[in-house]
């Protein structure tokens, strides 16, 4: 017993702060972001504060040493790590400098290496820091605009909720639910008859409680919420920190935010409806096949429920990180028998000769083919599927003119070719390979088009389709040979895929061609090598795919020294603006007689910048920009200035 008693002193003494956290600025406790909240295809690990004006000072939570410091353009910027003597260790991102000490010790090596990038590990006793030590600027480097990261991570490496801590900032508004998702559980169950997911609007009842239209379900179902919340007074539009689903009194499933890993962080591509982001931002209260994050892991079952034999209410609850709280009336009815297809029998529907069409989609682990006909349609159409054996199923009716048919592969099925027959519609075979996770990885040939998926990669089933795309170059950009889509373009992977494709004919130069993949109205180059004849990535993004070269060199425009310029100054600003519309920036380099300048790189400005961290030699000098893309091309532009003598005292 008293070993026990010592054991759970330790772990309160562990949980508890030794005195409070120091918050990290001087300035109102702002969030602009909150701990877990969406961030596409992972959690946000941290907190982000309001700075307002770049160069706020960032002050140390407790005592401890500066155990890492990282540069670069992308991500967190400039970042300090620190390790806490209490066990803990704290992120602080997005910086804009360090203090003197620290600044020194980044800038030779940056000097050394010759590279702004850096990721540097302190020892222990380098850099010693106390409690409410300044140790840093605050700013903007890396991605969004000014604030300050601020992430608490336990003696694991985890990140954790500052709340759980002690640490406060004000929050007197609840969350707001807009949307209630409701999604069958199987390939059989249906919402209000149909096998889609249904996205229901919350509303206000009679009575000013939030509910939403009643629903009809048949078999298992899942919900999910679109929630924020809308922290002081609306100014900011926060995460949640739980989510619970609560039928006939009985608690389904809970979500809750106070700890993720970064072990498990490619989960926040299933915590949130993949499929389904452009009907909203749905918060899922069930597990996803593959979903081993903390914050899915408070409710032993899988969180899908059965549809009650009576008319029930489900109820979503969302409680922010102060408690403030709002709750969700789902109606829920059993959904009733369907009459079928006795009216189309009796020949009530008009007979009708325009073509049909097809459409394929999936919203969890399964198909569902959709036939659609612009009037009504007597004979529904059937499914074929071919694996060992050829099998012919009906489609459902629902509605005139509309059928739809599920498909899941049974066990043991790693190819199947699936299409539908109809007279009226025109619906070739299509080969899907179907990948299981926690099986072998498998290197499947798609005409030319090699994809190697891992066990790990599937989230549960993944059937994989390949189609022809209808798709062209852009300025600086040359498509060559076939563009390919790997099928469905939502598709959440925790584990990248390998893709290789042969190099096509038609390069001017072959070692600039690349593997793109198309997004938005234009192309994005996935890094990877260019040998023996292929190409080939790694990536966890499915979409469409091409071979392009890339003949644009990068773009330098705005140089703030003139050729010829007798500077006042020998630290002088130098900037410029660089840019690339094709493979996109590799590599920056400024020189001054030959001698490597310290040089910022903002990828969202699109510009480099001098850190001017020491005299240039007076005299005259050349200043040298080049600029050198991910294809290798590169471009050069100078500057000859005269640098002043120093004035002496």
């Amino acid at each position: 017993m008293l070993d026990c008693l010592v054991a759970t002193a330790c772990l309160l003494a562990q949980a508890t702060p030794p005195a409070e956290y120091r918050w990290p600025l001087d300035l109102p406790r702002d969030l602009t972001s909150s701990f877990a909240e969406y961030r596409v295809g992972r959690f946000h690990m941290g907190i982000d504060l309001r700075t307002g004006p770049i160069g706020q000072k960032v002050f140390a939570a407790a005592d401890g040493h500066v155990s890492r410091i990282r540069c670069s353009p992308y991500g967190y910027g400039k970042a300090i790590y620190l390790q806490l003597d209490d066990g803990r260790s704290v992120v602080y991102g997005h910086l804009d400098d360090f203090k003197p000490d620290l600044l020194d010790y980044v800038r030779a090596a940056q000097h050394k290496g010759e590279t702004y990038t850096v990721d540097l590990t302190p020892d222990p006793g380098q850099f010693p820091i106390a409690r409410g030590e300044w140790i840093a600027l605050s700013g903007q480097t890396g991605v969004g605009v000014p604030h300050l990261h601020y992430e608490i991570r336990d003696g694991s490496g985890a990140p954790i909720d500052p709340k759980t801590l002690g640490i406060e900032w004000p929050d007197e508004t609840r969350p707001e639910i807009s949307k209630v998702l409701v999604v069958p559980g199987d390939p059989e169950s249906t919402i209000n008859g149909d096998y889609l997911p249904v996205a229901l609007d919350v509303r206000m009842s009679a009575e000013g409680a939030p509910i939403t239209s009643p629903i009809a379900v048949a078999g298992i179902f899942g919900v999910g919420v679109e929630v924020v919340d809308p922290a002081n007074n609306g100014a900011s539009r926060l995460g949640v920190r739980s989510v619970a689903a609560t039928l006939g009194g009985a608690e389904q499933f809970r979500v809750l935010h106070d700890r993720v890993t970064y072990d498990f962080s490619n989960d926040g591509l299933v915590a949130y409806h993949p499929f389904l982001r452009g009907e909203g931002q749905f918060l899922l209260l069930w597990r996803w096949p593959g979903n081993e994050t903390e914050s899915y892991a408070r409710t032993e079952a899988d969180g899908f429920v059965m549809a009650p034999a009576a008319a029930t209410d489900l109820v979503v609850a969302a409680e922010d990180y102060h408690a403030n709280a709002v709750a969700v009336s789902i109606p829920i009815q059993p959904q009733l028998p369907s009459g079928g297809d006795s009216e189309m029998e009796r020949g009530a529907a008009p007979v009708s000769s325009a073509p049909g069409e097809l459409h394929v989609d999936t919203f969890a682990s399964w198909l569902v083919f959709t036939a659609s006909f612009p009037d009504d349609e007597p004979a529904p159409p059937e499914l074929i599927v071919e694996t060992y054996d050829i099998q012919r199923l009906p489609f459902a009716r629902i509605k005139p003119g509309l059928f739809r048919r599920t498909y899941a592969p049974a066990p043991g099925v790693r190819e199947v070719s699936l299409g539908a027959a109809h007279p009226r519609l025109q619906a070739p075979i299509q080969r899907y390979a179907v990948f299981r996770r926690g099986e072998t990885a498998r290197r499947v040939d798609f005409d030319g088009l090699a994809v190697e998926v891992p066990a790990k990669a599937p989230y549960g089933l993944l059937l994989l389709r390949v189609d022809e795309a209808a798709a062209r170059g852009a300025d600086g950009l040359h498509l060559l040979g076939r563009a390919r889509t790997l099928w469905h373009p939502s598709t959440p992977l925790d584990a990248p895929v390998r893709l290789s494709m042969p190099i096509p004919d038609g390069a001017a130069d072959p070692a600039r061609l690349r593997l793109y993949r198309h997004r938005g109205s234009g192309w994005s180059m996935v890094s990877g090598t260019n040998a023996g004849g292929r190409i080939e990535v790694e990536t966890r993004d499915f979409g469409t795919y091409a071979v392009l070269e890339d003949v644009a060199p990068p773009v330098v425009t705005g140089i703030t020294l003139k050729d010829g310029e007798a500077l006042d100054s020998a630290r002088p600003h130098i900037r410029a603006g660089i840019a690339d519309t094709g493979s996109g920036i590799a590599e920056w380099r400024v020189t001054c007689n030959q001698k490597w300048l310290l040089v910022e790189y903002d990828p969202e400005e699109d510009r480099i910048e001098w850190e001017r961290d020491e005299d240039l030699p007076a005299g005259p000098c050349e200043i040298l920009i080049e600029v050198t893309d991910q294809a290798g091309n590169k471009t050069t532009k100078s500057r000859t200035v005269t640098v002043p003598v120093p004035e002496t005292d």
